[in-house]
């Protein structure tokens, strides 16, 4: 009946705006990509976190390197695997402030509980939000020349950002390159955002384990 089609035309048009809204306020999966191109090879994560989950005497996990210098130093030695030279035991961003009703703290990596296994960062302390590699190289796979190279710009570079219970939005782009001279770091630029109404005080953030405040 034509009253029966308008109804589901109606139910159709709330389920799609339904879904859009969703998608849209939905976060990521924790997930990371790997700085490969120059001598440091790095894991950097959504949730905050570079290189592997923080513990006194974990394991690296696969294809996620933690500070590995030399660069692919993992190998099978009479038939062990030695996960390579990784010199990082995982670190991250922590983050503390006041706003109405108390103070909160997010601790974004470089963190374990009693057990030894890693914090559940994901949904507690980060909500993952981008994560995107963009390479940047002269020379394409095939040998051609990269029309398209930005000679200004790093050749390997990771976006992540995430937000905390804080209130504050860290965007953490980090570049690699692999000149001679330019292939044993990696740069890391941090953006602090206010993304609530509130005024948030006695803000406190430190970047724990690998680097110094």
């Amino acid at each position: 009946s034509k009253f029966s089609e308008e109804n589901m035309k109606h139910i159709g048009v709330i389920i799609f705006l339904f879904v859009v809204l969703i998608g849209d306020g939905y976060s990521q999966l924790r997930d990371w990509r790997v700085h490969r191109r120059g001598m440091l090879h790095q894991a950097v994560y959504n949730t905050g976190e570079l290189g592997r989950a923080y513990n006194a005497g974990g394991t690296v996990q696969p294809s996620s390197p933690s500070m590995e210098w030399p660069p692919n130093s993992s190998m099978v030695l009479d038939r062990v695997n030695y996960s390579g030279q990784h010199n990082s035991f995982g670190s991250g961003i922590w983050i503390a402030g006041s706003r109405p009703g108390g103070r909160i703290y997010a601790f974004c990596g470089a963190t374990s509980n009693t057990s030894g296994e890693p914090v559940p960062v994901l949904g507690v302390y980060s909500i993952p939000l981008e994560l995107q590699k963009i390479e940047n190289f002269p020379v394409l796979e095939n040998g051609d020349l990269n029309s398209a190279y930005n000679p200004d710009e790093a050749e390997e570079i990771i976006i992540s950002r995430w937000d905390t219970p804080v209130g504050i939005r860290v965007s953490r782009t980090s570049r690699a390159w692999s000149y001679r001279g330019y292939d044993s770091f990696i740069i890391y630029e941090y953006e602090f955002e206010n993304v609530t109404n509130d005024t948030i005080s006695d803000l406190f953030i430190t970047f724990a384990n690998t680097f110094a405040p």
